[in-house]
């Protein structure tokens, strides 16, 4: 996989990060052990994402593993990484990364049912009328 960061600038943004230095054959994580905290990006060699006996994928420097931690916050790892080589890899913790990249959520307008949303009546229409809709819908 052709690498997606670029590894000196995340340590420059991130300042002091801990690096990860894994031997051929030794894990990263494996499934199921642990709760995601952090993600990993590769900073050399390669790692190999594997269920069981199935390899997923190959990662080298400038890849990213350990990303689920984003998406399933606070779960068990879904996979496991293995080092294929000797590798260094960057850990970013979830929680940083989410207070520099996250963006906070949009409001939503709910409006009760038979009601529309303020901005989307006719202007011509007497206020108190304006917001509910006829059995038609409009």
């Amino acid at each position: 996989m052709r690498g997606l960061f670029d590894v000196e600038k995340v340590a420059q943004f991130y300042g002091a990060t801990e690096i990860i230095t894994l031997r051929s054959g030794n894990f990263l994580f494996r499934e199921g052990d642990e709760i995601a905290d952090a993600l990993y990006i590769v900073k050399t060699g390669t790692v190999r994402i594997i269920s069981g006996s199935i390899v997923y994928e190959t990662v080298g420097a400038g890849g990213i593993v350990g990303e689920m931690a984003l998406v399933d916050v606070g779960m068990p790892r879904s996979a496991s990484v293995i080092a294929g080589t000797s590798a260094e890899l960057i850990r970013i913790d979830v929680p940083k990364f989410l207070d520099e990249f996250a963006l906070p959520p949009e409001p939503v307008l709910v409006t009760p049912a038979g009601m529309r949303p303020p901005g989307s009546c006719d202007a011509k229409s007497a206020a108190p009328k304006c917001c509910l809709a006829d059995s038609e819908g409009n």
